[in-house]
């Protein structure tokens, strides 16, 4: 078992990385296995640098080989200075990592590649956001139950002890974004989370579907 904040340095090392440690030594979190916020968000600014990873985006994206990849925070931010502490410490596919934050979706100015919309967002304004910015090379990331109905490409979700996330590879390839095959079969398809059924072992590995939080059964 391992403490949170050393998780989120791990999980830096590569999807592949974070695969095997949750197969063998998952993170330990709060009390009685009950994550704190502080913790859920340490894991979710992970996940995002993970997604940065593991996730292609097109030339167009980028306005010269040197330009920076860029972190959008759409309303307040939840995540203590974890991501301007991965920002400090490590770079993206090669570029320097920019943590922007936009108070409203008026606020909001490109280029940005990851734009994370916390479920603090008022539902209209996040319906607006995702109407309004479903454009080429932006990756939406949300933690709302109608994120990924109403056109959001990652959803961040708690399912008991774990944060678990789930894609919409349609609106992904809409955005001109290429999943790893492996980030694809570590999401829980959104049908099973819809009728509130789980996947089954061959579509869901029970031990990398999500960060665990305490003891795994």
């Amino acid at each position: 078992m391992i403490p949170a904040r050393r998780f989120l340095w791990t999980a830096m090392l590569g999807l592949g990385a974070v695969v095997a440690l949750l197969c063998y030594a998952p993170p330990t979190f709060g009390q009685n296995g009950i994550p704190s916020k502080e913790d859920e968000y340490l894991i979710k600014a992970a996940f995002l640098y993970g997604f940065g990873q593991n996730v292609t985006w097109p030339d167009s994206s980028f306005d010269s080989p040197k330009a920076p990849f860029v972190i959008g925070i759409l309303g307040s931010d939840p995540f203590g200075g974890a991501l301007q502490e991965i920002a400090r410490k490590k770079t993206i596919q090669g570029r320097k990592i920019v943590i922007r934050q936009f108070a409203r979706i008026e606020n909001y100015q490109g280029p940005c590649h990851i734009l994370f919309i916390s479920d603090a967002v008022r539902p209209e304004e996040q319906h607006a956001a995702l109407r309004q910015l479903s454009q080429v090379g932006l990756l939406t990331v949300g933690e709302s139950p109608d994120f990924i109905a109403e056109g959001g490409i990652v959803d961040l979700y708690l399912e008991g002890d774990s944060v678990r996330f789930e894609l919409n590879v349609e609106a992904a390839n809409r955005a001109k974004l290429r999943m790893d095959a492996q980030l694809q079969k570590l999401s829980k398809p959104a049908a099973d989370r819809r009728t509130g059924e789980r996947a089954s072992p061959a579509t869901l590995p029970s031990a990398a579907a999500g960060v665990t939080f305490g003891k795994m059964s």
